[in-house]
């Protein structure tokens, strides 16, 4: 598997190019420009929004959604976690 460096110059390019874009534009092109996306979640408001965002941007759900389970998680991030599987369709890797 080869890995894809992105050059200052094209980071910078695209920064200037994704500052008119809302939310779910940003999460298209990163969609269709960068090979391998990942998103850490706490299951928290904000991250939920995101996650039905990415639901709506990436159909084929190739971003990863990740936590860090450290096995003191509340039982109500838990509860998210399996609302989120069944909802959408994400696999959630902990």
């Amino acid at each position: 598997m080869s890995t894809q460096v992105i050059s200052s110059a094209e980071i910078e390019k695209a920064s200037a190019g994704l500052e008119s874009k809302d939310a779910t534009g940003v999460l298209r092109w990163a969609l269709e420009n960068l090979p391998r996306l990942a998103f850490a979640s706490s299951f928290g408001a904000e991250d939920v929004v995101v996650i039905d965002l990415l639901s709506k941007a990436d159909p084929g759900h190739r971003v990863a959604i990740f936590t860090l389970d450290t096995g003191r998680l509340h039982e109500e991030t838990y509860d998210v976690m399996e609302q989120i599987r069944d909802r959408y369709g994400f696999a959630i890797v902990s």
